[in-house]
This record gives structure tokens, C-alpha cells and sequence, in this order.
């Protein structure tokens, strides 16, 4: 599913994948040589850089002409490279929300919900409607963490 998410967007706030090896499933992406923003809130180097960056990925990422919904943003999904600029990573859960249906409704339902406890929408956990609102939740539960 990463593969398929991460080929359709190109995005300067995306993580870059250099390559796939399906047979092993292996992915290679550029490499973030300050680690994730998780790393960063136990060292409280360079915090401030990192809040700065970090709602700029997220803003970035939610206005793509295909709206994605990461669906389990938290801070060790949110890497960092040499220069403290964020990148969204781990897209296993993303899902691309059609423009149509972007346009049309404001949140359309899963089957199950998947993310990670603590930053999971309270809305989306309880009824399973998910929308490209749902995220801005767990990015409020990160800068609670800065």
C-alpha cells in the first residue's frame, strides 16, 4: 500500500521513496539524518525547529490536489533531515481521498479504524467516519508533546 500511496504523490513534506523490492518487501527512502521528531522530543535539540516544520508537513500534505488522510501521524512517522525539515513518512494507512469525494463530503466511512492509540480522532474511533479533518487531530496531540 505504501508503494502505491507514495507513487502518486511528490511532495517536498513527503518522505522520497528511492525504491522497491516487492519480492522482499523492502522499501528504500532518502535519508533523514536527525531521525524522527520522536527522537527529537527525548533529546530537546533543536525543538523549536522541529514545531516550526512539523505543522508546515502537515499543511502541506493535507492540501495536495488528492487530499491524503495519513490516518496515524505521530511523531515517529515525522522524520527529519539534515537541516531540521520535516517529512511525513510511514503511509501504510494513508488513504488518497478522491477530489470527488474530497469535494462533495467532508468524511466518508471506514470499516475499521487503525492508527495509534493516543492520536487517533475520538470521531473517527467511535463512529469510523474519516475525513481529511481526522489528521489534524493527532498533529494537535504532537505540538501538545513540543
Amino acid at each position: 500500500m505504501q508503494v502505491e500511496v507514495l507513487s502518486c504523490i511528490r511532495h517536498p513534506n513527503m518522505v522520497l521513496l528511492l525504491g522497491a523490492c516487492p519480492e522482499y518487501g523492502c522499501l528504500v527512502y532518502e535519508y533523514m539524518a536527525n531521525g524522527s521528531l520522536d527522537d527529537c522530543l527525548f533529546r530537546r535539540a533543536k525543538v523549536s525547529n522541529c514545531c516550526r516544520n512539523c505543522d508546515r508537513a502537515f499543511v502541506s500534505s493535507s492540501s495536495q490536489p488528492e487530499p491524503l488522510v495519513h490516518r496515524d501521524l505521530k511523531p515517529g512517522n515525522i522524520l527529519l533531515d539534515h537541516n531540521y525539515v520535516s517529512k511525513i513518512s510511514d503511509v501504510g494507512l494513508a488513504r488518497l481521498v478522491p477530489p470527488s469525494v474530497a469535494d462533495s463530503v467532508t468524511q466518508y466511512h471506514m470499516t475499521s479504524t487503525a492508527g495509534t492509540f493516543c492520536y487517533i480522532d475520538p470521531e473517527y474511533q467511535q463512529t469510523g467516519m474519516l475525513g481529511t479533518k481526522s489528521d489534524i487531530y493527532s498533529l494537535g496531540v504532537m505540538l501538545l508533546q513540543l
